[in-house]
């Protein structure tokens, strides 16, 4: 997952156990199309990544229940080493679970 700000690699390593990078996200709109840029914050600006954001003539409504997949859709995440020569990457001791639940 890429995120721009520091203390978020942070934060969701020690809270969720979810790895995080660091990258520059730069968003260009024009009338109709978004276009979303992704590069090294320690390159040298040269995109990565790009995708576009097309919109849709018509949207489809779906209704989805996930009552009966609750028990299968609890995300666990193992324990990370930490590293001390980088204080981004705190090291974690315990798995992480979300629960996921129905309304």
């Amino acid at each position: 997952m890429l995120v721009q700000m520091p203390p978020s690699t942070t934060m969701s390593r020690r809270n969720w156990n979810i790895p995080k990078h660091r990258a520059n996200l730069d968003f260009k709109k024009n009338s109709l199309i978004t276009t979303i840029s992704v590069s090294d914050p320690e390159g040298d600006g040269t995109p990565f990544s790009s995708a576009k954001d097309l919109p849709t003539a018509a949207q489809i409504p779906l209704e989805l229940n996930t009552t009966f997949l609750a028990d299968y859709t609890t995300p666990l995440q193992p324990p990370f080493p930490g590293d001390p020569s980088n204080p981004a990457l705190v090291a974690t001791a315990t798995w992480k679970e979300t629960k996921v639940t129905a309304n």
